[in-house]
C-alpha cells in the first residue's frame, strides 16, 4: 500500500469514529498543559498508530495526544 492510499483509508476509518462518537456525546478530559482531550482525539490517535505499525513497521511513530 502506498502513502497515499494509507491517508485515504485511515481518512475513512478516522471518519467513522468521529461520526459514531457524535451521534453518542463527547467526553472531555483534560492534559497535563491544560488543553483539552477527547475520547475521539484518543480512539483517533491509537487508530493511526495501529496502521503505521501495521503498514509501515520499518518507520517510527509517536502520538501527541497522551492525557
Amino acid at each position: 500500500m502506498d502513502h497515499k492510499d494509507f491517508a485515504l483509508q485511515f481518512a475513512k476509518k478516522a471518519g467513522n469514529i468521529i461520526r459514531e462518537s457524535f451521534a453518542l456525546g463527547i467526553k472531555k478530559e483534560w492534559k497535563v498543559d491544560a488543553t483539552p482531550v477527547t475520547e475521539v482525539d484518543l480512539g483517533v490517535n491509537r487508530l493511526l498508530i495501529q496502521q503505521v505499525k501495521e503498514y509501515f513497521p520499518e518507520g517510527g511513530f509517536g502520538g501527541r495526544r497522551e492525557l
